[in-house]
């Protein structure tokens, strides 16, 4: 009696390790994919190989009146003195694959500088923050010492809309470039747009020559995307 147990629990625990080494290959294996696809993206947006739409929100009063203009000198033009919101949509096709957002707080005493990468079908596979806010200290240091905080977070996502990775975040004091260990800021949350169609501009991609379907995706209607 006492062999079969021992049989059985060596067996369970084998096969609890396989899983996981092979979910872990799997895990892994995705996450160079995305990564693949979010440098090849990168590469050509650099080359100037992406079509760039502008599109930005003047007023705080208005935090939705996205507005799209047709080149940065027009956008610039349109706010002299600097934008609440605003947005690059680089398109590869018919399609956008990557969205540079920059949003502001209302008292102005944070920013939060954001990169979304699409796949083809719409989906999210990659959001970057870059946060920074004013006040922050660290907390071996006390409050005398406050300083501009630049955070950097990564996250990815399978094709279903499930979060696979969270980085953890790394601060910077802005004044030396240092990164510091146990800075003491407050934090905000930043946006998720799991799906294309769920841009807070997204009417007025529909509103160009592209074709609906093809900003949409074959099959997102089927998806249930999650954080």
């Amino acid at each position: 009696m006492r062999q079969r147990w021992w049989f059985a629990w060596c067996l369970a625990f084998f096969y609890t390790l396989f899983a996981s080494t092979v979910s872990a290959g799997k895990l892994g294996e995705e996450l160079r994919e995305i990564n693949q696809s979010c440098a090849a993206i990168d590469s050509a947006s650099q080359s100037g190989a992406l079509s760039p739409r502008f599109f930005a929100v003047l007023s705080m009063a208005q935090p939705n009146a996205w507005a799209e203009y047709p080149n940065e000198a027009a956008m610039e033009a349109a706010a002299p003195k600097g934008f609440f919101r605003k947005a690059l949509a680089y398109f590869q096709g018919p399609a956008p694959v990557l969205v540079s957002m920059e949003l502001k707080s209302p008292a102005k005493d944070w920013v939060q500088y954001l990169l979304y990468y699409f796949r083809e079908d719409g989906t999210l596979e990659k959001s970057h923050l870059d946060f920074r806010r004013f006040g922050a200290y660290e907390k071996s240091k006390g409050q005398d010492q406050q300083f501009l905080v630049k955070v950097l977070r990564d996250r990815f996502y399978d094709d279903r809309g499930k979060c696979i990775k969270k980085s953890s975040a790394r601060c910077f004091n802005m004044g030396t470039g240092a990164q510091v260990r146990d800075a003491v800021f407050t934090d905000e949350s930043w946006p998720l747009y799991p799906l294309i169609e769920k841009l807070p501009f997204f009417s007025l991609l529909q509103s160009s020559s592209t074709p609906t379907q093809a900003l949409q995706g074959p099959n997102l209607k089927d998806r249930t995307p999650g954080h």
